[in-house]
């Protein structure tokens, strides 16, 4: 069992091992970030835990929230976005969006990848959409709507509706 240790209320947090808000203020074309926070003395590269990241050309200038490696100021780490609500409308819900109200792309690598709603699951694009609903219906709608397969394209069902 792993004990944690904890700082007694006398002992002060030096400030490398406090997290900070600081800018991204820009991203390489090879995908490094580069942050600027209190006593930075300009850009410095860092490195990124952050799970979703909003798309390249709306990084730039985006508040993110910072830990220090070791509390070694000179280390950055990105750990988060920082945003003044949790989506861009309450009565909307969450969205996929950043502060400013933009849309960004989330990657999710791995061998599954798994996105669960309580009573649906949707995809939607312009005209297009793919929804998943709890009872288990899937409906599939757009203006064309193509069906390929290298070998057999199956469609099975205790009644198959054609027309």
């Amino acid at each position: 069992m792993k004990t944690q240790m904890r700082r007694s209320p006398q002992q002060e947090v030096s400030p490398g091992d406090a997290p900070e808000v600081g800018t991204l203020s820009r991203v390489a074309e090879d995908g490094k970030p580069f942050v600027e926070y209190r006593g930075s003395q300009g850009e410095r590269i860092a490195r990124c835990a952050a799970a979703a990241v909003p798309p390249r050309e709306e990084c730039a200038g985006a508040a993110v929230l910072l830990v220090f490696e070791d509390g070694d100021r000179s280390l950055p780490i990105i750990v988060g976005f920082v945003s003044d609500s949790l989506w861009d409308a309450p009565e909307r819900g969450p969205q996929a969006k950043d502060a400013a109200g933009a849309q960004f792309t989330a990657k999710l690598e791995g061998k599954t990848v798994v996105i669960e709603g309580k009573d649906a699951v949707e995809l939607r694009c312009g005209q297009g959409s793919i929804s998943l609903r709890a009872d288990g219906h899937i409906v599939i709608k757009g203006e064309k709507v193509t069906s390929r397969a290298r070998e057999t394209n199956k469609v099975r069902g205790a009644v198959v509706l054609i027309n």
